[in-house]
């Protein structure tokens, strides 16, 4: 659970040198809230949950802040609703915090304010002025039967390697094979036996006939 904080009298009278709402995940649930900033004049970065300062979510003492990381460098999973131009982590003993602003503006000039509170010497990192794309989501392959459709109709594939996959479906080298037809032998319409095989005499056999034309029987020579 989080402890409230209320803010002293001492607190309360102390200048304030940048202040601003940011978007900041939980220690322990790691979900992203809205908090109002205030950095004072003694670089102490206390957070709110609104602008009248009634009740004090935390504090960071910026002389404790080794670096500040840009997004890439981050290993949390980001809101969706970040833009990753704005996304940054501040770099403590403890733990990382990871914050992200609403526009540049208010970014640069929360990384303009962090260098001089945390007496940081080395770059920050800085907001990219080219346009953020969301990254499209991966395109999903087409069935084989989906593909034998397009090109049925005559829609051209979208890549070479979608024209090559769909030829290999469709190949029929790659058809199963049909299953083997079965003989059906006919029988004969009586009592449904089906008709003998006729006899091949044995090999070397010659029938002899007779004067008169007729066959007789004889036996093989040897």
């Amino acid at each position: 659970k989080f402890q409230l904080l209320t803010l002293s009298t001492k607190e309360a009278a102390m200048p304030i040198a940048m202040k601003g709402w940011m978007t900041k995940q939980g220690a322990v649930v790691q979900n992203w809230k809205r908090r109002w900033f205030v950095l004072g004049d003694d670089d102490q970065l206390a957070y709110f949950t609104d602008e009248k300062c009634r009740q004090r979510r935390g504090v960071l003492d910026m002389h404790e802040v080794s670096a500040i990381l840009p997004r890439d460098q981050c290993t949390c999973v980001w809101d969706a609703l970040a833009n990753p131009q704005y996304c940054f982590g501040i770099v403590t003993a403890p733990r990382i915090y990871h914050l992200y602003c609403s526009t540049g503006d208010e970014y640069e000039r929360w990384m303009a304010a962090f260098k001089r509170a945390a007496r940081i010497t080395g770059p920050v990192p800085a907001v990219s002025h080219t346009r953020y794309r969301p990254p499209s989501p991966p395109a999903r392959l087409a069935t084989a039967p989906a593909m034998v459709r397009a090109a049925s109709s005559g829609d051209a594939p979208a890549t070479a390697a979608a024209a090559e996959d769909m030829r290999a479906e469709v190949s029929p080298l790659n058809r199963p094979p049909r299953p083997a037809a079965r003989t059906v032998q006919r029988c004969s319409s009586m009592g449904g036996i089906p008709p003998p095989r006729p006899s091949r005499p044995p090999v070397g056999f010659q029938p002899a006939l007779s004067p008169a034309g007729s066959e007789r029987d004889v036996t093989e020579q040897p």
